[in-house]
């Protein structure tokens, strides 16, 4: 996935940003760095467990756009989905403050 981002450091604008991803044990980092000035910024960490719900969720999703294309999508089904989600983004939050990459950590891939 490409994206489009104004780098907070030196105001640049970064065009086509295609996150790198690096691995330490269990713990995968996925971010990107301003090419003009060097400034890291964080998408997502992930741990193994992340991961697996992750892809559970990424299955949910896409039974229900099956569900909703044959007019069969339940409440249940959207609720679940949404409080997977939910798990997820929270989960990430907590990896994000445990797992910080150091500065200059990025450079060893």
């Amino acid at each position: 996935m490409k994206y489009k981002v104004k780098c907070d450091k030196c105001r640049t604008i970064l065009k086509d940003i295609t996150p790198k991803v690096k691995k330490k044990g269990d713990i995968e980092y996925t971010y990107f760095k301003c090419h003009k000035c060097g400034k890291l910024y964080m998408v997502s960490v992930t741990d193994g467990k992340l991961r697996k719900q992750i892809k559970k969720y990424q299955l949910m999703a896409a039974r229900i756009r099956t569900l909703q294309k044959k007019g069969k999508v339940t409440y249940k089904d959207l609720e679940d989905a949404a409080k997977l989600h939910k798990q997820n983004v929270a989960r990430n939050k907590e990896l994000m403050m445990l797992y910080q990459m150091p500065e200059g950590e990025e450079e060893n891939e």
